[in-house]
């Protein structure tokens, strides 16, 4: 059996917990495909509240480290979360289920751990390093 660390465990239970509205979110644009405005309104929404939500999970969880979105200031040292609230925002706006969630865990920049959760193949995808933290 593969061993997970305790800190990559965290972040996996924080993203699950974040996605949880996202997949209603998603039902909810495909059926907009036919709206005349679109669905880009909706997807900024969206993606605002997956942003948002797991800020607010990892927080909880980790409240010890900072937590940094992708399009904010990365710091050059120390550790880190780095969040990306959805990879395939395009894709997630046309109704098509190819995006996911990610987050990993830096020292600096060093990929500690990471998570690229796709919700529409329930997969996980989980790179680690051995930590000792």
């Amino acid at each position: 059996m593969a061993y997970i660390s305790p800190m990559l465990t965290n972040i996996v239970t924080a993203v699950k917990k974040a996605s949880i509205n996202l997949n209603r979110d998603f039902s909810e644009i495909e059926r907009l495909q036919n709206s005349v405005k679109g669905s880009m309104d909706f997807t900024k929404i969206a993606f605002d509240k997956i942003q948002k939500g797991l800020k607010n999970e990892l927080g909880k969880i980790l409240p010890a480290l900072p937590v940094v979105m992708v399009s904010e200031k990365v710091p050059q040292s120390g550790m880190f979360l780095i969040l990306s609230g959805i990879e395939g925002l395009a894709n997630f706006a046309h109704g098509n289920p190819e995006f996911a969630i990610s987050a990993a865990l830096m020292d600096g920049q060093t990929v500690l751990a990471g998570v690229v959760y796709n919700l529409s193949l329930i997969h996980i995808s989980e790179p680690t390093r051995l930590l000792s933290i």
